[in-house]
């Protein structure tokens, strides 16, 4: 009924994202600062009736207002929980981490 590949990437989605954040977030960018472009993402993504129906759009704007919103025990305990559950994953059992993402940076470089 429900595709295996497509639970597995719900599973590593929505932690993911949430990695994500505090990853910006120890670079150096203001939570609140990420969480306004995440909202400037909703407002113009969603100007136009055809960005409003668009389902993936739709799915990263809720996801978006979830990560936003700490007060949502209902998604955080269990992404939470996930983000934790990725730490115990030994480092050798991940892929090499390129060595351009050492000099990544909030700041613009143009």
């Amino acid at each position: 009924m429900v595709d295996p590949r497509l639970i597995l990437g719900i599973l590593t989605y929505f932690p993911l994202l949430n990695k994500m954040r505090d990853n910006v977030v120890e670079m150096g960018l203001p939570e609140e600062q990420l969480y306004k472009v995440m909202k400037k993402f909703e407002q113009i993504g969603g100007r136009s009736a055809e960005g409003r129906r668009n389902p993936w759009f739709q799915l990263i704007a809720w996801h978006s207002r979830q990560v936003v919103n700490r007060n949502s025990k209902l998604y955080h305990v269990p992404v939470d929980a996930l983000v934790k559950l990725t730490s115990f994953i030994p480092p050798k059992a991940l892929p090499a981490v390129p060595s351009w993402v050492k000099e990544l940076t909030y700041k613009t470089a143009a």
